[in-house]
C-alpha cells in the first residue's frame, strides 16, 4: 500500500537508468527510482527494525561496488591508461608526425604545379623590389648597414638557383649598386619554389626568431609568393587550380602548427609532459581541443581522453571514514562535468563514450541515499520519535528509544498511523523536525536527550 501510488511517477528516463544500473549489478530502491521523501524515511526506519536490519547497507555496499565497475568499464572504453609522462610523449610524437605528413602532402602538391610548369619562366618583379626595398633603407642609416647577418643571408638566398638572377648583394660595410636598373632573369616556377624554399628556412633560423630581421624575411616570402601566383595566374587552366589547392593547403595547415595552441601545446609537451593534459582541455573551451584533434586525429587524442577522465573521476571520488577504496559520487561528477562545459565534452568524446560517462554519473547520483546507507553511520535513527509518534496514536512501542535501538529490539506499532503520517507533508514535517503547524509537541523534547536533535533535524 505504502509503494503502490508512488510507481506511475517513475519517468522512462529513470526506468532506463535503472534497468542499466541493475545490468551492472547496482539495485536502484523504491525511493531512489521516485525521489519521494516519503519512502526514503521509511527505508531508513527499516533499516533500524530487527527483521529487515542491514537490508539497506547491503544494498548500498553492492551499489557502491556495481557503480565502481562500471566507472572501469567506462574508463576502459575510452582507452588504455598511461601515465602523465607518457601522454605528454605521445602527444609531442603525435604533433611532429603530423606536421611531416603536412610536409610531405604540401611538397607533393607543389611538386603537381611545377611538373605542368615545366621550363616556362616568370619574372621575381616582387622579390626584387623587397630587396631593393630593404637594403636602400638599411644604407641611409647612420653608418651604413646595420643588419649585417640580415644581408649575409639575403646574399646566400639565392646561391643555390641556377640561372642565378642579377641580384647582387654585398657584405655589411661594402658599397653596393642598387638593382633597380638591372632587369631580373626570368625564373622557372621551380626555381621560383626553391628561393621560397631558401627564405623560409633562413627565417625559421631560431637565432632571428623575435628580432627585426624575422620581419625582414616575412616581406621576402611574401614577395616571392606574389611572384609565383603572378606566374600561376598568367597560365590559367588546371595549372592556376592545382597552384590554389597547393597554396590554400600550405596556408591554412601552417597555420594551424605555427599557431598559438599548437605552439603552446609543444612546449608544454616538452618542458612538463606532465601538464600537457590541462593545457589541452580547459573549462567552457573547446578550441584547444578541436585544434589538436585536428592534427593528430581522433586515435592520439585517447591517452589525452583517458588521462583527463581518470582525473575527473579521482575529483568526484569521496573516501567514507576508515576507508581505503572510494566511491564515486554522482552529484559531484555531474558538477565537474558540467563546470567544462557540453562543447568541450562534446569535442573530447565521441557521442557513445560521453553517453556512458553521463549514465554512470546518473546513476551514481540516483543511488547515492544507498551508497550513503553503507556507509559508517553517524547521528541518531529517528525511530525512537517514530516510536513515541506511534504510541501517542494508539499504537505500541517496544525496546529502547536510542539510534542503536539496544539490543536491537524496537518496533512501532499502529503503522496505518505511520503510513498516513509519511504520506501526509504535515506529517513528513512532524516526523522530520517535531513540529506541527508551528507549535512542538510536548514529548517530542522527551526524544532530544535519545536521538539528538541534529539527528531529528536530518531525517
Amino acid at each position: 500500500k505504502l509503494f503502490g501510488p508512488y510507481s506511475k511517477t517513475v519517468t522512462p528516463e529513470m526506468a532506463r537508468l535503472a534497468g542499466k544500473a541493475e545490468s551492472k549489478g547496482i539495485p536502484i530502491t523504491p525511493s531512489e527510482a521516485t525521489k519521494a521523501r516519503s519512502l526514503d524515511i521509511t527505508e531508513r526506519t527499516m533499516e533500524d527494525l530487527p527483521f529487515t536490519a542491514g537490508v539497506f547497507q547491503r544494498t548500498g555496499l553492492q551499489a557502491r561496488g556495481g557503480i565502481q565497475r562500471l566507472a572501469e568499464e567506462v574508463k576502459s572504453q575510452v582507452g588504455p591508461k598511461v601515465s602523465r609522462e607518457v601522454t605528454g610523449i605521445q602527444t609531442t610524437q603525435a604533433i611532429e608526425g603530423s606536421a611531416k605528413g603536412f610536409k610531405a602532402k604540401a611538397k607533393s602538391l607543389y611538386d603537381k604545379v611545377s611538373t605542368l610548369a615545366g621550363n616556362k619562366a616568370g619574372k621575381v618583379d616582387n622579390f626584387v623590389s623587397t630587396i631593393d626595398s630593404i637594403l636602400e633603407k638599411e644604407s641611409s642609416l647612420p653608418g651604413g648597414l646595420k643588419e649585417s647577418a640580415a644581408i649575409n643571408r639575403l646574399n646566400s638566398i639565392l646561391s643555390d638557383v641556377k640561372p642565378k638572377p642579377s641580384i647582387i648583394l654585398q657584405p655589411s660595410g661594402k658599397p653596393f649598386p642598387s638593382s633597380k636598373n638591372v632587369e631580373s632573369i626570368g625564373q622557372t616556377y621551380e626555381q621560383m619554389r626553391q628561393i621560397r624554399s631558401k627564405v623560409r628556412e633562413l627565417g625559421a633560423s631560431k637565432d632571428i626568431i623575435g628580432t627585426s630581421e624575422e620581419g625582414i624575411f616575412k616581406r621576402l616570402e611574401s614577395a616571392i609568393d606574389k611572384d609565383m601566383t603572378d606566374f600561376a595566374e598568367l597560365q590559367g587552366g588546371t595549372l592556376l587550380a592545382d597552384f590554389r589547392t597547393a597554396s590554400k593547403f600550405y596556408k591554412s595547415g601552417k597555420g594551424v602548427l605555427d599557431g598559438k595552441s599548437i605552439s603552446a601545446i609543444r612546449r608544454v609537451a616538452v618542458e612538463s609532459p606532465e601538464k600537457v593534459v590541462s593545457i589541452i582541455i580547459r573549462p567552457l573551451n573547446p578550441t584547444p581541443v578541436k585544434i589538436l584533434k585536428s592534427v593528430v586525429g581522433d586515435t592520439n587524442m585517447v591517452p589525452i581522453k583517458r588521462q583527463f577522465l581518470d582525473d575527473l573521476f579521482a575529483k568526484s571520488t569521496t573516501y567514507p571514514s576508515g576507508e581505503t577504496e572510494g566511491v564515486i559520487i554522482g552529484g559531484t561528477l555531474l558538477k565537474n562535468l558540467n563546470n567544462y562545459g557540453d562543447d568541450v565534452l562534446k569535442e573530447l568524446f565521441s557521442q557513445e563514450e560521453l553517453s556512458s560517462i553521463m549514465d554512470l554519473a546518473k546513476i551514481s547520483n540516483i543511488s547515492l541515499s544507498a551508497v550513503k546507507a553503507s556507509m559508517p553511520r553517524t547521528g541518531s535513527s529517528p525511530l525512537g520519535t517514530i516510536g513515541l509518534i506511534g504510541a501517542s496514536t494508539g499504537g505500541a512501542f517496544v525496546g529502547g528509544p536510542s539510534g542503536a535501538l539496544a539490543g536491537g529490539i524496537g518496533l512501532a506499532v499502529g503503522s496505518n498511523v505511520l503510513a498516513r503520517a509519511i504520506l501526509s507533508r504535515a506529517g513528513r514535517k512532524y516526523l522530520s523536525t517535531g513540529y506541527f503547524g508551528g507549535v512542538e509537541k510536548s514529548f517530542i523534547p522527551r526524544t532530544i536527550p535519545y536521538a539528538g536533535r541534529s539527528g531529528l533535524s536530518e531525517e
